[in-house]
């Protein structure tokens, strides 16, 4: 699907794309990152973006570099979730790694949470959580809400918008997700819902290796005998080296139905495409 996030939350907008970089705006600040997936030309020149933008991420890795500052703004700043969210506020803040704090796409999983939600404290398990928006709006639906990041720094930025927002029902779990999964087989816990935004490839606590090609498999085997009958899991996949119908295929394998699928071509101003991943949903029969 072409997805305008903007027509959905207009807090963010992807202003123009191309020659590997996004010019994107976050509330008031403009921002310029890489995007591997802008392979096109785009429509308004180079100076014009950096007259435009705030800040612009130079990259010097694979996922490091450093923020060059094109005009003055704050170190950090509030943006709103939409009405329908209960407008919950979200802290964001420039990163060594170029993220901000939030992954706009991720609105589709927020709604779906929304709309979703169990009325009688039903629970959910946010793994690769990261800052915890998706945490944030289980919380303030009703869910009982465990997040699971595996970076100290993350999972303080989310209790402190827990905090910021009146929110008490999170548990926030500083723990490489894949062995907290395990452990939660032996303690033989289960959730009503289950949200995964696994990387590519990276390092959990104590510096153990995920590859996403190499331990997805397992980790939906184990993802499957936590989720409770009837439940329902989120994937989100950004890799363009797993194909949809071989994850499909890999949760099949683990009892999983596939329910709902959002492959997201991310529109600009001017009608070019990002890709900002794929989102699927499994259900576990009862």
């Amino acid at each position: 699907m072409k997805l305008n996030i903007h027509d959905i939350w207009p807090e963010y907008e992807l202003i123009d794309s191309g020659a590997g970089k996004k010019l994107e705006r976050f509330g008031k600040l403009i921002l310029i990152r890489p995007e591997a997936s802008a392979n096109h030309k785009p429509a308004m020149g180079r100076s014009e973006w950096q007259r435009t933008a705030n800040a612009e991420f130079v990259q010097s890795g694979s996922t490091s570099g450093k923020w060059e500052t094109l005009s003055a703004h704050p170190d950090e700043w509030i943006l709103q979730l939409p009405e329908s969210l209960k407008n919950l506020k979200i802290k964001l803040k420039k990163t060594g790694f170029k993220h901000v704090g939030v992954f706009p796409e991720q609105i589709l999983n927020w709604n779906f949470i929304a709309e979703k939600a169990v009325p009688t404290n039903g629970s959910m398990l946010n793994l690769f959580g990261y800052t915890g928006v998706s945490s944030l709006v289980g919380a303030a639906f009703g869910y009982q809400v465990c997040h699971v990041d595996a970076l100290k720094q993350l999972v303080q930025w989310g209790k402190s918008m827990m905090q910021e927002n009146s929110l008490e029902n999170i548990r926030w779990i500083c723990d490489d997700a894949p062995s907290f999964v395990q452990r939660e087989i032996r303690r033989g816990n289960l959730y009503d819902l289950i949200l995964a935004d696994p990387p590519a490839f990276g390092y959990g606590k104590a510096k153990r290796p995920w590859k996403i090609e190499r331990d997805l498999l397992s980790f939906i085997q184990n993802v499957s005998q936590i989720l409770r009958p009837n439940g329902v899991f989120s994937l989100s996949i950004y890799t363009q080296s797993l194909e949809k119908d071989v994850v499909i295929e890999m949760c099949k394998d683990c009892g999983l139905k596939m329910v709902n699928s959002n492959d997201m071509l991310g529109l600009d101003r001017y009608s070019k495409c990002i890709d900002h991943g794929k989102i699927l949903y499994f259900s576990k029969e009862g």
